[in-house]
């Protein structure tokens, strides 16, 4: 996975688990999410938060480079700060874009039919959907 798909995923399962909350909350009679599939959950979420902090560290360092400049008033600014923002979001552009292994716990189409997922919860976690891929032809 690449850092920025780390970081979606993340903040989808955030997400994911603020509106089940809220969901409960008005309708305590809803039902959970079957055992395994929230342990597969929380198991990726692990994976990815030790994946994020890593891409923090260097997030950080990269930001340091252009720490107390102000990107408000950009004509403002020197040829030198310019040159450090141009630099400062090629290098988090290409953070972004690297590539990751993590081991993701995959759900399946049995999984998803016995649980009680909408759309957006199951949008929010397609990185970790493993469907069964059959192409159906149509003759017209």
């Amino acid at each position: 996975m690449k850092n920025k798909e780390i970081v979606k995923a993340l903040n989808d399962i955030e997400e994911l688990f603020k509106n089940r909350r809220q969901l409960k909350q008005n309708n305590p009679s809803m039902e959970n999410l079957p055992v395994d599939i929230n342990l597969k959950i929380i198991k990726n979420k692990k994976s990815l938060e030790a994946a994020y902090d890593v891409y923090d560290v260097v997030r950080k360092e990269i930001m340091t480079q252009i720490a107390g400049i102000s990107t408000e008033n950009m004509e403002a600014l020197t040829e030198d700060e310019k040159e450090r923002i141009k630099s400062t979001n090629r290098q988090i552009g290409e953070l972004l874009e690297a590539e990751n292994t993590i081991n993701v716990e995959m759900i399946d189409e049995t999984d998803i039919e016995r649980s009680n997922m909408d759309i957006e919860e199951l949008a929010a976690l397609s990185f970790m959907i493993n469907l069964k891929t059959g192409v159906c032809e149509k003759q017209v």
